[in-house]
């Protein structure tokens, strides 16, 4: 188990200062990101250590696991840019950035927004849409870097009694799309209030509707119609592949030759039963 010294250090860790810094805070909120770059661990590391950057994050965690500390908990890094939490705009001031090494969208075929490619059966990569990402290709995060991340956030939690946590495009939406739609965001929102299952609020959009596995066949909906303003708790969610004929995708899908989409598994009706909403078709918001 991780724990955080009284200077804002994470005890056995990896330490690499960083320049890129301004100033002290009392962090309440933990903002996660992609490096947006090669996953080799170092070359993430060296360019958030450079004066040039202009960027910094308090944390790096590579593909295998490894977490290095570029600055204290309490001091401000550069990470987050133009944004906005719960009214409070410039996120840098009262929050903590975690970047995971991950090289962000990506196009068919692997290939990165700086010309590299990388092989999609060797990495899992995929092509996944959401109404905050739009459509790309997507690098799945390892279990080893979930799991230090998992770890981190909680011991983050537990010295700063920090019990929210924000991906990098909710708190500069339409600027950002890190961390990626196959982060387990609803899982470690769970963990980090105390909870082990994946518990948010899902609002539904007036045009949704229920299905009873994630597709778009017409011959699979559950509910013709979900009720204006409709809420679920959601069992859990995944990255799916797309079926059904074009016809019966939502329009907005048409014609974009996507073949993976995110959906939320959500108890509904009466007698209660599990069904299936596209994440087109939902906002989400915390319990």
């Amino acid at each position: 188990m991780l724990k955080i010294n009284s200077k804002g250090m994470v005890e056995g860790v990896a330490v690499r200062p960083t320049p890129n810094k301004s100033g002290t805070i009392k962090p309440k909120l933990v903002v996660i990101h992609d490096t947006a770059g090669s996953i080799d661990n170092d070359s993430s590391i060296d360019w958030l250590c450079n004066p040039q950057a202009k960027a910094s994050a308090h944390f790096v965690i590579s593909r295998t696991g490894k977490i290095t500390q570029l600055a204290s908990c309490e001091i401000n890094c550069w990470h987050a840019g133009k944004s906005i939490w719960k009214r409070e705009q410039f996120c840098n001031s009262f929050s903590i950035g975690i970047e995971h090494v991950n090289p962000g969208k990506m196009r068919a075929g692997g290939l990165t927004a700086w010309g590299k490619t990388y092989d999609p059966d060797q990495y899992g990569i995929v092509p996944a849409t959401t109404p905050h990402h739009g459509s790309g290709f997507w690098m799945p995060y390892t279990e080893e870097q979930l799991a230090a991340s998992l770890d981190l956030i909680l011991a983050i939690r537990d010295r700063y009694e920090i019990h929210e946590i924000a991906p990098h495009w909710e708190i500069s939406p339409g600027r950002k799309v890190d961390t990626n739609p196959l982060f387990p965001l609803a899982s470690f929102r769970g963990r980090l209030e105390g909870r082990q299952d994946e518990e948010m609020t899902i609002w539904a959009k007036p045009n949704a509707v229920i299905r009873d596995w994630p597709s778009f066949y017409s011959a699979n909906l559950a509910e013709e119609n979900v009720p204006d303003d409709a809420w679920f708790l959601p069992v859990k969610a995944g990255v799916y592949k797309v079926e059904g004929d074009e016809s019966e995708f939502p329009q907005e899908l048409r014609g974009n030759n996507v073949s993976h989409q995110l959906w939320y598994q959500v108890e509904h009706a009466s007698p209660k039963r599990l069904g299936w909403l596209w994440s087109g078709h939902v906002k989400e918001t915390r319990a």
